[in-house]
């Protein structure tokens, strides 16, 4: 196997994002425990699947199963359903989870909470 001379640069990929790692270090995914079908149906899998082809890390927080109350998600985010995210400062995000996954895509989710 031939050996590259020292002096050779190679490229690098590099995807910026309009964020910094310390805002992503501090990402909460409340979502359903019972996360299992692992399919687009599921809207908190939908969310979480995309959060790890963004590559933007998080720490999961399960409620419970069903639709049933969950005052912890009321209290964050003012309504009961799944899923959230929840940002270091203390703000939520919720919206249905084509639009999460569209703002995920877009490289804005640190862009401002909903």
């Amino acid at each position: 196997m031939a050996e590259l001379p020292l002096d050779v640069e190679m490229p690098v990929a590099v995807t910026l994002r309009p964020t910094t790692v310390a805002a992503m270090d501090k990402v909460k995914l409340h979502r359903c425990s019972w996360t299992f079908l692992h399919t687009d149906r599921d809207a908190c899998w939908k969310v979480q699947r995309h959060l790890d082809e963004a590559g933007i890390p998080y720490e999961i927080v399960k409620h419970g199963f069903g639709k049933g109350a969950r005052p912890d998600v009321e209290k964050l985010s003012g309504q009961s359903k799944l899923p959230v995210l929840e940002f270091d400062n203390g703000s939520a995000y919720r919206a249905e989870s084509d639009e999460m996954v569209a703002r995920v895509k877009a490289g804005n989710l640190f862009g401002g909470s909903a």
